[in-house]
């Protein structure tokens, strides 16, 4: 019963969590700008698509099951049928478009996955993102692979059901109603793994896109009900009535897929931050000091120098977070670097020479920052001034790191 009740605390920890990461970053907000662009973005992608299933005929099957099963899979019941009319009709005259106006559909269609990595990357609090050109390259990938993908394993999936006609045991008929939501949960969790310049853990990953899948399904159960029993849309709208509900079904689908990212991003701070942590005046200033240890002590580690930033977090016992803050503050002082350009591995290393850097450095750019305050200190209080100048004066703050390091005052992991 106690286990059983910690499991239970830790799920409503992390939800907590999650949802203050997605209230920080103002996902209802950039739900309704990735709808925007979505709505935009969302028939030239599906052109770009569809022109591939028709350049190769191989892929007709695929391309069957791609517009009929996934949107049947994806939409509510009772608004697939008009949108797939709506998107087959604005496809077919996209098709008709000059040179100027095929660019312009392409880079619309990017223009949403490069939204959608700005807004991921603020999730993870990444804040070096990847080059330009690499970013296009990997989301034109997406774009012209991933509808190839997902028509052949829903194409396959409809001849698993075909050939083992109705006749299906109970088992076998659960799994197979499951492999969409497995599907999308897989794509959830890739979509959480590849686009954040970050380390994404599968592990992590998976659970971020499983939950995803579900909410994802038990909303559209929902919005199917809600749409059948009260239908208030088509009393208003009438024939238009799928538009509408399209776009707060469009809304509604980012909201879960950023949610979901929240959820992803939160699970590594699950284990060394509480949801309603304390933040200690001089916690930082203390942190980034044994942060310089740790990579002090490993600069001529191997086979790599440096040590990476799970470990980093796993010997300090902080969140992932307030490491990459710090390392990211650190960085900018010129005090660490990151070794490797990806940014996949995360493997930091000490680049200040450590005799030559004083520990009162670190203590105004981390602790107080005198001058940034000294026009303010002269006006209003210039006797603080000075006891402040006398603070950051003192012998002890005049040390260098390596001797600081090297002291046996200072006991070692």
């Amino acid at each position: 019963m106690t286990t059983k009740k910690l499991n239970l605390k830790r799920i409503r920890e992390i939800l907590w969590i999650a949802l203050l990461r997605a209230r920080e970053e103002r996902v209802t907000q950039v739900a309704g700008s990735l709808t925007f662009t979505s709505v935009l973005s969302l028939v030239p992608m599906l052109t770009i698509a569809l022109a591939l299933f028709t350049a190769f005929p191989l892929f007709r099957d695929a391309r069957d099951a791609f517009q009929q099963q996934w949107l049947a899979d994806v939409l509510p019941p009772q608004i697939s049928a008009q949108v797939l009319g709506y998107i087959n009709l604005f496809a077919a005259k996209a098709k008709g478009l000059t040179a100027v106006g095929l660019i312009f559909l392409i880079v619309t269609a990017i223009s949403m996955m490069l939204t959608l990595d700005k807004v991921l990357n603020e999730i993870w609090h990444v804040k070096r993102r990847r080059p330009l050109g690499q970013r296009v390259l990997v989301y034109w990938a997406a774009i012209t692979l991933g509808p190839v993908l997902l028509g052949a394993s829903l194409s396959a999936t409809s001849y698993l059901r075909s050939a083992m006609g109705l006749d299906i045991p109970g088992l076998s008929r659960f799994l197979l109603e499951a492999l969409p939501i497995v599907v999308m949960g897989l794509a959830f969790a890739a979509l959480y793994v590849v686009v954040p310049n970050r380390l994404v853990l599968w592990p992590h990953a998976l659970i971020g896109g499983a939950f995803a899948a579900i909410t994802f399904e038990l909303m559209k159960t929902g919005f199917a009900w809600y749409i059948s029993r009260f239908p208030t849309y088509t009393a208003v709208y009438g024939a238009f009535a799928a538009l509408p509900i399209f776009f707060l079904w469009i809304y509604l689908s980012w909201l879960v897929t950023l949610f979901g990212a929240a959820l992803t991003a939160a699970l590594p701070s699950l284990r060394y931050e509480k949801a309603k942590k304390l933040k200690h005046p001089g916690e930082r200033f203390i942190n980034a000091l044994l942060i310089l240890r740790e990579l002090y002590q490993a600069r001529q580690s191997l086979p790599q120098p440096g040590l990476r930033r799970e470990q980093l977090i796993a010997r300090l016992r902080i969140s992932a977070d307030s490491c990459d803050q710090l390392l990211d503050h650190l960085d900018e002082l010129g005090l660490v670097a990151r070794l490797d350009a990806s940014g996949r591995t995360e493997r930091w290393a000490l680049i200040c020479d450590p005799a030559e850097t004083r520990l009162h450095y670190l203590y105004e750019k981390m602790a107080f920052e005198r001058h940034y305050f000294a026009t303010q200190l002269n006006q209003y209080f210039p006797a603080l001034e000075g006891w402040l100048q006398q603070l950051v004066s003192e012998p002890a703050l005049q040390v260098d790191l390596a001797s600081l390091f090297e002291s046996p005052e200072i006991a070692p992991n």
